[in-house]
């Protein structure tokens, strides 16, 4: 595998980690991003809310993509709903995005925090997209978004 290099990235006012994967073999590189967000800043107890993580990639695509468990003490977690996939538009660059929404139901009052997800994959080089044999081992790939808080009330 090439060479992995995280750098800082503001996107609509929030930053995220982003993962450079450089191939020096053939001058490929392939820009990932990690996103974990709450639609809401304070949450009530019984009353659920949207969990939402996005996975965006410039060039590239990832093969069999996992997400880490999520498992928060004072709140019961369901989900994934089915993914998504769409293309969106950043700052005039085009984007795969790779959507999961987990619905959280927290139990009890106080600061509830989400740790880090970690999502992993298998990059494939866009010229080798329709010649990868199911079973052939490729270069994997790994993201890690920040920990989350929110605030719950009754």
């Amino acid at each position: 595998m090439g060479a992995t290099l995280r750098v800082e990235k503001v996107v609509r006012n929030l930053t995220f980690m982003v993962t450079l994967i450089m191939f020096p073999s053939t001058g490929f590189t392939a820009e990932y991003i990690l996103s974990v967000s709450l639609e809401q800043d304070v949450a009530r107890v019984g009353v659920p809310f949207p969990l939402i993580i996005r996975f965006y990639w410039d060039t590239c695509c990832i093969r069999a993509p996992r997400f880490s468990e999520i498992q928060l003490l004072g709140a019961d977690v369901t989900g994934p709903n089915t993914p998504e996939q769409y293309e969106e538009e950043i700052d005039g660059e085009m984007f795969g995005v790779y959507q999961l929404q987990f619905t959280i139901t927290p139990s009890q009052e106080g600061m509830l925090v989400i740790p880090a997800i970690t999502m992993t994959g298998e990059i494939v080089e866009p010229s080798r997209v329709f010649s990868v044999s199911p079973d052939e081992v490729l270069p994997t790939m790994e993201a890690e978004s920040e920990q989350l808080t929110i605030q719950v009330v009754q």
